[in-house]
């Protein structure tokens, strides 16, 4: 078990799929931020947000259509990590 474990960590596919999971997040969060500080408080953010928030979440679906059944746990961990986090991150130019 263990042994299955450190050959799943190792892999390159899965740091890949890590990094870009959280690399939509952040890009997400950039987006996000940038329109806050350009535009606080403005109807808008919410129309932004929401649009920045659906292609993220569009671009983590589309890789986990690409990379299939094979991926890890570790991937699909990383994966729903970002996009909780994505959803997270647009409520608050929608409600506020």
């Amino acid at each position: 078990m263990a042994e299955a474990e450190r050959e799943d960590i190792s892999r390159r596919a899965n740091w890949r799929a890590l990094a870009f999971a959280f690399l939509v997040w952040a890009a997400h969060f950039i987006v996000v931020y940038a329109v806050a500080l350009v535009a606080p408080d403005h109807p808008v953010d919410g129309w932004i947000a929401s649009f920045a928030c659906l292609a993220a979440l569009g671009t983590l679906f589309l890789f986990h259509r690409r990379i299939g059944p094979q991926e890890s746990t570790l991937a699909r961990s990383a994966r729903a990590i970002a996009g909780f986090a994505i959803v997270l991150q647009t409520l608050p130019p929608l409600l506020l």
